[in-house]
């Protein structure tokens, strides 16, 4: 199964390709919510990516976000994501 995803107003937007099922959609503010670093399942998540893809990516080195691995854990940097997703910059503040 493939995942493509788009930015569309500040939401991301997953279309899972097997049967065109949206999955949950992760806005900007919630993924910066999450803080430094999140688990690979809900980086999977923002990505439409499911838990088995996501480890066998991660095995193979080939997640499309860079991935830390401690101990037996992979642990995603929530920088690493934005990046991936062209949401790197903080959103300006309005006055």
């Amino acid at each position: 199964m493939r995942a493509s995803f788009v930015v569309f107003n500040r939401t991301v937007l997953m279309n899972m390709t097997k049967g065109n099922v949206m999955s949950k959609r992760w806005t900007e503010k919630e993924i910066r919510g999450l803080g430094v670093r999140t688990d690979l399942v809900t980086a999977g998540s923002i990505l439409g990516i499911s838990r088995p893809h996501a480890y066998e990516l991660a095995k193979r080195d080939e997640f499309p976000a860079p991935i830390l691995r401690l101990g037996r854990k992979y642990v995603v940097p929530v920088a690493g994501l934005l990046a991936v997703l062209g949401l790197e910059n903080e959103p300006k503040a309005t006055a």
